[in-house]
């Protein structure tokens, strides 16, 4: 005498990298008595919002958002793809659900998992873009924002310069990590350190317009 027996699911992991939405493509789940398409899958657990979001395409069209207790068909499963915020390198909560057949059926082995594995990429430095007032005929210092990296420690990034105000309109300079003075110009590598000091001189009696 034939018994109904629960779906069987699967537990495997996905990479994701950095800044990249990914399709989790899980393995659809199988029973013995029912084809795919009589099976249910119920989500147990998804990504918090700090880590990213879980979406999907429902049989209907469209784009869905997966959430705990969000019901998908196997073909809504397939199409499941985790979105991890910007810059997020870190550990994601896995994808979990419980498949159940078209009688409620389900036990153990019915209970599937993605694990997301994110791989991280270098990000690029992310510098500011301000102003600064300087006074006629007074030496002052800019004081720039300093450039920030989420990969790196200040110290390693590197400022080239690409432009600086004409001699006409004055002189930028700054102190060397080794010490003494410097002058800017265009194509000066600096650290974040010496980046730190550039200070702008203009000419006497100068109050015009200045290059940035």
């Amino acid at each position: 005498v034939p018994v109904n027996d629960a779906p069987d699911a699967t537990v495997e992991s996905r990479n994701v990298t950095e800044d990249t939405a990914t399709a989790l493509s899980p393995t659809l789940p199988t029973e013995v008595e029912d084809v795919a398409a009589n099976l249910t899958m119920t989500v147990t657990q998804v990504p918090t919002p700090a880590q990213g979001q879980l979406t999907y395409t429902p049989d209907g069209g469209g784009t869905g958002t997966v959430a705990v207790a969000t019901t998908l068909t196997t073909t809504e499963l397939a199409s499941v793809t985790f979105t991890p915020v910007a810059d997020y390198d870190g550990a994601v909560d896995a994808f979990n659900y419980t498949v159940t057949d078209d009688d409620g059926l389900s036990d153990a082995g019915s209970n599937g998992s993605v694990a997301i594995v994110m791989v991280p990429v270098n990000d690029a430095p992310d510098a500011t873009v301000e102003s600064r007032n300087v006074t006629e005929d007074t030496a002052t210092a800019l004081s720039p924002t300093l450039p920030t990296d989420v990969d790196d420690i200040a110290a390693n990034l590197t400022i080239t310069v690409t432009q600086v105000p004409t001699p006409a309109q004055g002189v930028m300079t700054y102190t060397p990590d080794g010490g003494g003075t410097g002058t800017v110009a265009v194509a000066t590598t600096l650290t974040t350190t010496e980046h730190a000091t550039v200070t702008f001189t203009p000419v006497a009696d100068y109050d015009g317009t200045v290059e940035a």
